[in-house]
């Protein structure tokens, strides 16, 4: 089985230096989006604004197969006087 190893960067730097051995690149893109979703949730509403939050999946050889970059910006409406 291939070995997949998932990192995140943000506020918060994790470098995944042990990895997951998954079936193929399909279940390792399953597991980017629903992990990406669960770092998401964690955050419960505390993401700041202009926040970046990117998920590259690599293979043994260190190839990016998988990126996935969610970005918060807050748009405010211009007050008139």
């Amino acid at each position: 089985m291939p070995r997949y190893f998932f990192h995140v960067s943000g506020t918060v730097t994790f470098v995944d230096q042990v990895g997951r051995d998954l079936v193929d690149d399909e279940e390792a893109w399953s597991l980017a989006i629903t992990s990406t979703g669960e770092l998401l949730r964690d955050l419960d509403g505390g993401m700041p604004d202009q926040a970046d939050i990117l998920t590259m999946v690599t293979n043994d050889d260190g190839e990016a197969l998988i990126s996935l970059r969610f970005i918060a910006e807050r748009h405010m409406k211009a007050t008139s006087h």
